[in-house]
């Protein structure tokens, strides 16, 4: 891993941090956490969901989401409604909001995730 500890500069090189398997068959690979980078507020991963795969739903009770989506598209269930995310596009999802994704896409959905605070997952299927 080549990260660079000063007090100016912290360099991160994506490939190098490896892949692993997150829920339901899902990828993701952790970025920024104060385990990897000594950051104390925020936690940033690059996910991925396989085609025809969803993310399961659940909560973070204390921490919001923001997904940037950087390839594919998904349906997202926040709370009650459903809406359609792609490439582009920025979805928020509040602290202690009940949410997943669905890709119904024939490719990867790609996106980075910025969670602040740092999470507690609480799985609700």
């Amino acid at each position: 891993m080549n990260v660079v500890n000063s007090l100016i500069d912290k360099k991160i090189i994506v490939g190098e941090i490896e892949e692993a398997e997150g829920p339901k068959g899902n990828y993701k690979r952790l970025l920024v956490h104060p385990k990897r980078t000594g950051n104390r507020y925020c936690q940033i991963s690059l996910l991925r969901i396989l085609p025809h795969n969803k993310f399961p739903r659940h909560i973070h009770p204390n921490s919001e989401d923001i997904i940037y989506i950087l390839k594919g598209r998904a349906t997202f269930s926040i709370g009650e409604e459903e809406i359609e995310g792609s490439a582009g596009e920025v979805i928020v999802i509040p602290e202690n909001t009940p949410h997943s994704a669905i890709n119904n896409a024939e490719e990867d959905m790609e996106a980075i995730v910025i969670q602040a605070p740092i999470p507690e997952f609480k799985f609700l299927e």
